[in-house]
């Protein structure tokens, strides 16, 4: 099912990853399986007894057994499995939530594994906040970002603490750069929007939240998975992170960045030094040749960086 959002919480706000802005998915998804797994039996020969407690073979999944889901998409040829570990569908991107039904029999054609189409792509790889998937590694739940702020019940490592920025739930940057996500279309299930409250939430709000507006808000939601000490966890580490930063730096000006603009695209032996130095040896070249030249050929170098700073700024 696809849980892509049709809205988003405002910038500027604590965010959450988005396939925890409705109702859990866990719920949603597993209702919607055993309708489709009823229908199914409904349509054999000799109907069987929904019940895998009889050993019939039948049940449906999410998240709830040691299933590998991904792995399983992929031999169904649903799509491949991207540099990031998500399933990619082909022009619809990576946020789905994924299901199994077990059947005790054949009812469909089944489809072949598609080769991988990230080509040379690494978005993934360089938006990883903590570097948690490598390219030719494994990989690494326990620094992932998502591990941090959900299933971590101790502290926060300190790379998570410097890499979080307003995200207090799960984490999306993999997903959210991945080009075959600009094909992915808003979801309209009506049970995984976001509550107005939600997204009416500011940053006061949250530091406020109490264990019953916890509650509340996160009624029959996957986000009571990090648990309300967990989720404070992760708010109060951001506040503190945040007191303790230092003051932006100011930003430059036009002329400053022209500047700079400058030096890095000049190539030479002194780069990063004005031209009007280069120019002074030149024009008071007969004085460097006598005696009396000598104060002011020393001199040079400094009345050029001057008037070079001056030239340039000007």
């Amino acid at each position: 099912m696809n849980y892509t959002p049709a809205q988003t919480i405002p910038e500027g706000e604590y965010q959450l990853a988005a396939y925890a802005y409705g109702k859990d998915y866990h719920d949603v998804m597993k209702a919607r399986l055993r309708e489709l797994m009823a229908v199914i039996a409904s349509l054999q020969p000799r109907p069987r007894p929904l019940s895998l407690r009889e050993g019939t073979g039948w049940g449906c999944f999410v998240d709830t057994a040691p299933v590998l889901e991904r792995y399983w998409a992929v031999q169904a040829g649903l799509g491949w499995t991207g540099r990031n570990h998500q399933l990619i569908i082909p022009r619809a991107g990576s946020m789905f939530f994924l299901g199994e039904i077990f059947l005790p029999c054949e009812v469909d054609a089944y489809d072949h594994p598609m080769p991988s189409r990230c080509g040379n792509c690494h978005r993934c790889l360089d938006a990883c906040p903590t570097h948690a998937i490598r390219e030719g590694e494994p990989f690494d739940a326990h620094r992932c970002l998502s591990y941090q702020l959900i299933e971590n019940r101790r502290q926060l490592s300190p790379e998570a603490c410097r890499v979080m920025g307003d995200t207090i739930y799960g984490c999306d940057r993999c997903q959210t750069v991945c080009p075959w996500n600009r094909f992915a279309s808003p979801n309209t299930e009506t049970a995984f929007q976001p509550s107005p409250d939600l997204l009416a939430m500011t940053k006061k709000d949250w530091q406020r939240l109490t264990a019953d507006d916890y509650r509340r808000l996160f009624k029959g939601s996957a986000v009571k998975r990090a648990k309300y000490e967990g989720l404070m966890r992760n708010i109060e580490r951001h506040s503190s992170t945040a007191t303790a930063e230092t003051r932006p730096p100011v930003s430059p000006t036009p002329a400053e960045r022209n500047w700079r603009k400058s030096h890095r695209s000049r190539k030479g032996f002194f780069p990063q030094i004005p031209p009007p130095f280069f120019l002074c040896p030149l024009v008071f070249y007969p004085y460097l040749c006598s005696m009396n030249g000598t104060i002011i050929g020393l001199l040079l170098p400094f009345v050029g960086t001057i008037l070079g700073s001056s030239f340039v700024f000007s």
